[in-house]
């Protein structure tokens, strides 16, 4: 099991509107094919404290294959292409950075049973 956080910039005057169209076009697609390679949407979260103006997601996958995989398939999805030209119109991000976790053997199981799949 391996946890992707993906940390995007935004600049401040389109925040909140990226957030709704991530919201409106990413996510759902996204969550259809993370669910499909048995993976699960941990959270979305804006930084309150630190640098301002990040979003951080946090996605559980069973390998880097099946991550692999899982973004191929979103790739190719029709519903992403819709989501990447509202995103190119919109044009809000500065920066973006992506980082693999892996657990320690002492870390507890994510329980994913009270997260949105």
């Amino acid at each position: 099991m391996i946890v992707e956080q993906r940390t995007y910039t935004v600049d401040m005057h389109k925040l909140k509107a990226w957030l709704d169209v991530w919201e409106n076009y990413a996510l759902p697609v996204q969550l259809d094919h993370v669910a499909a390679f048995d993976g699960t949407f941990l959270g979305m979260f804006v930084t309150d404290i630190g640098p301002l103006n990040e979003v951080t997601h946090l996605w559980r996958h069973q390998s880097l294959a099946s991550r692999e995989q899982m973004r191929a398939a979103l790739e190719s999805d029709p519903r992403w292409a819709v989501y990447r030209r509202e995103v190119d119109r919109l044009a809000p991000m500065l920066a973006m950075r992506s980082v693999i976790l892996r657990p320690t053997s002492f870390s507890p199981q994510l329980d994913t049973r009270s997260v949105a799949a």
